[in-house]
């Protein structure tokens, strides 16, 4: 897949109806909709919890000591980036 997500900030709101917008913050574009609030700001974060993967992605080149960092899978930081840009099989 070659086409790129929506550039952050998102933002999740409630709509009259009770139900969740996440919009796109430049121009207020609905970019999904849920019932459920966790869901929305979930969504919302999604932008930002990718960032923070790629710079952990990123910072798996530079560290040789991986001291205390045994939970810690590079491969799951990799698959998840994967996912979110639809690079996935």
């Amino acid at each position: 897949m070659t086409d790129q997500h929506t550039p952050g900030p998102w933002i999740a709101r409630m709509m009259i109806s009770g139900n969740w917008t996440i919009d796109e913050d430049a121009r207020g574009l609905p970019i999904a909709r849920t019932l459920d609030e966790a869901n929305a700001r979930l969504i919302a974060a999604a932008p930002d919890l990718l960032a923070a993967l790629e710079a952990t992605a990123a910072a798996f080149e530079t560290i040789d000591d991986w001291y205390g960092l045994d939970e810690l899978d590079p491969s799951m930081v990799r698959d998840a980036i994967r996912k979110a840009r639809g690079e996935d099989a």
